[in-house]
């Protein structure tokens, strides 16, 4: 294999990690966007500001599952 073959070889190797991190962080965004939501509506619920919304909150839920099932790690470790 020469040295241009080599290189490019790396190259494609590189541009994928790139792109599953790029892919994880995104995944990881709106894991942390669904959760914020959910807490908000947990919170307007019991502070008495808003009532409970079950469709917006299995919406969110089911998404969340998603995420996980998916590889995301959506809690903490």
């Amino acid at each position: 294999m020469s040295f241009l073959d080599r290189a490019k070889q790396q190259a494609s190797e590189l541009r994928g990690r790139a792109e599953d991190k790029v892919q994880d962080l995104a995944a990881r965004r709106k894991a942390d966007d669904l959760l914020g939501q959910l807490g908000r509506l947990a919170y307007a619920e019991q502070t008495g500001r808003g009532t409970a919304d079950a469709a917006a909150a299995e919406r969110i839920v089911t998404e969340l599952r998603a995420l996980e099932s998916s590889g995301t790690q959506v809690l903490g470790a």
